[in-house]
């Protein structure tokens, strides 16, 4: 367990004590009973410890936890830790593990003896280097702490007062009570394709409570869900002969059934598709399923009946922003991912490794990628550009990036509504990122409805980047006056 002081001069009255432990998150929640149990002269009072201990986990195993107990105990988010990562007892163990190979056939007594050695070794050369290891800790902090501080700056530059103002208040306020809401974790505001399915059979539910007669024992909404997912099969791959037969086999007797059912709701669909594939001899994988957004406007209004057109739209918009949201998280553990293999990882071996994980994680973000795109289009041909550009625009190579682009050595701050603010002259250098990071239930700069939540989360990580380098630098400039 690290413990970190930071104290007043009065030696009694303690301002903060921050304990970093691995499993804090349930070490603490004893730790008024245990006190109590402690001879009367060790005891702390209640409301010293509740006001004046901070409890963190180590940055090395915070990710190992949850979500929901990994940010409330964060170091990066907590006022006054600077940049201290709370593992500085284990920092050795790599050297130690390396000693341990050529030490395990010894006798007890020695290998203790020459394990006490290289520990003892380990402790000289770290504080005979304390000053040379301090001055270029502090280089490297004031670097950090400008280079961050500027991209804090351009961030404000797409950011109104009043927004920045309700943000800040917001992480002050759970910096000072974790029980309130948090700003680092996303908020989802917008519906997804399973809650507009449910919203959709509500309804239907209703109209048949209200007397409305159906056409068949599938809901119109059922329907168009069974085009959808018909539609994501025929793309399936799949390995070998026998295999694919059997799917096209399968593929075969669920379009069938389709077919039936979409004679009911698309009214004289059956000439259509005889006169559009009269020639046709196309696999069935490759088979049409003249979904409303397949058909133009004119044969639409006269063919699809029940209002399949409109549900239709209602789903894909669902399937958009599933799609991002799928994006934007394998984006993230992208550019998280290659910045631990740049860091860290060395060898032929461990890199071998990495690129193959890589490889896997670009296939999930092209196939999210694709499936976006392909809703997309489906929801241009349903209700046109100016309905969509109010929420979704169109998905090309340049915008599958993350916020702060670490594949590229590139920082880009995610800015709203990125064509209108690129005039702006943020300044040179200044990159605005893809839309995908201002878009998900979202604040426009003519509304004053909504909240964006992406954008939000992103800013306070940005300013929590900004603090904690600045606090990193007083604390090095005060450890060096001390030793």
């Amino acid at each position: 367990m690290d413990f970190i002081f930071f104290s007043s001069i009065m030696p009694l009255l303690l301002l903060t004590v921050v304990i970093s432990y691995d499993i804090a998150c349930q070490w603490k929640l004893n730790l008024m009973k245990r006190m109590n149990e402690l001879p009367e002269h060790l005891r702390m009072p209640a409301a010293v410890t509740l006001v004046a201990f901070m409890f963190g986990i180590p940055k090395f195993h915070c990710p190992a936890h949850e979500e929901k107990c990994a940010i409330p105990h964060s170091l990066n988010l907590m006022p006054g830790i600077g940049r201290t990562d709370g593992e500085g007892i284990e920092h050795n163990w790599a050297e130690m593990n390396r000693v341990a190979n050529s030490t395990k056939e010894m006798g007890a007594g020695y290998r203790h003896d020459v394990l006490d050695d290289h520990f003892g070794h380990h402790n000289w050369r770290k504080y005979a280097g304390l000053g040379l290891s301090l001055w270029k800790k502090l280089l490297n902090a004031v670097k950090e702490q400008g280079c961050h501080q500027s991209f804090l700056h351009d961030f404000n530059l797409v950011i109104d007062d009043a927004h920045r103002g309700e943000w800040t208040a917001m992480i002050e306020a759970w910096e000072h009570d974790k029980s309130s809401p948090n700003p680092y974790v996303h908020i989802k505001i917008s519906l997804s394709e399973a809650q507009i399915r449910a919203n959709l059979t509500d309804d239907e539910k209703i109209s048949i409570s209200n007397g409305c007669q159906l056409l068949h024992k599938v809901t119109p909404s059922s329907f168009i869900y069974m085009g959808l997912v018909l539609e994501d099969a025929q793309s399936l791959s799949v390995n070998g002969h026998a295999e694919l037969n059997q799917h096209r086999i399968t593929l075969q007797q669920q379009l069938a059934h389709f077919r039936i059912i979409q004679r009911v709701y698309m009214v004289g669909i059956e000439g259509w598709i005889e006169d559009q594939d009269m020639n046709s001899s196309e696999e069935v994988e490759d088979e049409s399923l003249w979904l409303p957004s397949t058909l133009p406007p004119s044969n639409r209004d006269l063919l699809c009946t029940n209002n399949i057109a409109h549900i239709e739209a209602e789903l894909h918009k669902g399937q958009c922003r599933d799609s991002l949201d799928k994006l934007r998280r394998q984006l993230h553990t992208k550019s998280h991912f290659v910045k631990h293999r740049n860091l860290d990882l060395r060898g032929q071996q461990a890199n071998t490794r990495t690129n193959s994980s890589l490889a896997r994680l670009n296939t999930k973000i092209n196939a999210a990628a694709e499936k976006y795109r392909v809703a997309w289009s489906a929801l241009l041909e349903l209700v046109g550009i100016s309905e969509l550009d109010r929420e979704f625009q169109s998905l090309e190579a340049k915008d599958i990036m993350a916020p702060v682009d670490t594949v590229s050595g590139v920082r880009s701050t995610t800015g709203m509504r990125g064509r209108r603010d690129a005039s702006r002259g943020l300044g040179q250098g200044y990159q605005m990122t893809s839309w995908i990071w201002s878009i998900s239930g979202i604040l426009d700069h003519e509304s004053d409805a909504g909240l964006n939540d992406v954008l939000h989360v992103e800013w306070a990580k940005s300013r929590a980047h900004a603090q904690r380098w600045s606090e990193e630098v007083l604390l090095l400039k005060e450890e060096m006056r001390r030793t």
